[in-house]
C-alpha cells in the first residue's frame, strides 16, 4: 500500500510535468449555438419543428494539447407541438491538434422538462462527443463549425407531480456554430 508521502511526491511530479511549460496553456471559454427549423405539412396541416441548443464550455488547455473542463448544455425544442427545456452539465476531456478540437463530456445531471402534459424526467446520465474545427481570428479568439453527438439516459420521471422510474433516451447528432475564448 502506497503511503502518504509517495501520492505527494507523485502528485508533485506530475504536476511540474503537466504544467512545466506553459507558453501554450490557456484557458478555454467556448460556448456554441445550433438552431435548426423544419415544417412538415400533413392532411393540409403545417406542424413545425424548432431546436435551440447552446452549449457552454469552460475548461483549460495544456501545452500539449490536452483539455480538461466541463459543459453546461440548455436545448429548447418544438418538436411537433410538443415543447421541452432540457438542461444537461457533465465533466469533458479532450485534446486540441492544429486547429481540432476533440472533446468527451460525461454528464452527470440531466433534465428534460416537457411543458406539455406535466412530464418531467429527471436522473439524466450520458455522453457527448464535440468535433470542432478552430478557425483562428486572433490570437485569443477562434470561430468555426462544430459537430456533437450525444445520448442521455433518464432513469426517473415525474406525471403531474407523482414520481417514478422511467427508462427514456434521448439521442442525436447536432450542427453547431462555436466561438473560443482562450486566456
Amino acid at each position: 500500500m502506497m503511503n502518504l508521502n509517495m501520492i505527494k511526491r507523485a502528485t508533485l511530479v506530475l504536476s511540474l510535468v503537466f504544467l512545466s511549460n506553459t507558453a501554450l496553456s490557456a484557458f478555454v471559454l467556448s460556448p456554441s449555438i445550433s438552431y435548426s427549423e423544419r415544417e412538415v405539412e400533413e392532411n393540409n396541416t403545417n406542424v413545425e419543428s424548432k431546436l435551440t441548443t447552446i452549449d457552454f464550455r469552460i475548461g483549460y488547455t495544456l501545452d500539449f494539447g490536452l483539455y480538461f473542463g466541463g459543459l453546461y448544455s440548455l436545448q429548447d425544442e418544438n418538436l411537433f407541438g410538443q415543447e421541452s427545456s432540457d438542461s444537461y452539465a457533465g465533466l469533458s476531456v479532450g485534446y486540441e491538434f492544429m486547429n481540432w478540437f476533440l472533446v468527451g463530456t460525461y454528464y452527470l445531471y440531466g433534465e428534460k422538462d416537457l411543458n406539455t402534459g406535466g412530464v418531467k424526467y429527471s436522473g439524466g446520465t450520458g455522453y457527448q462527443l464535440d468535433l470542432t474545427y478552430m478557425v483562428p481570428i486572433t490570437d485569443m479568439l477562434f470561430l468555426g463549425p462544430q459537430i456533437s453527438y450525444f445520448v442521455v439516459d433518464f432513469k426517473d420521471q415525474q406525471v403531474n407531480g407523482v414520481s417514478s422510474t422511467a427508462d427514456y433516451e434521448v439521442e442525436g447528432i447536432t450542427p453547431a456554430f462555436n466561438v473560443t475564448f482562450k486566456f
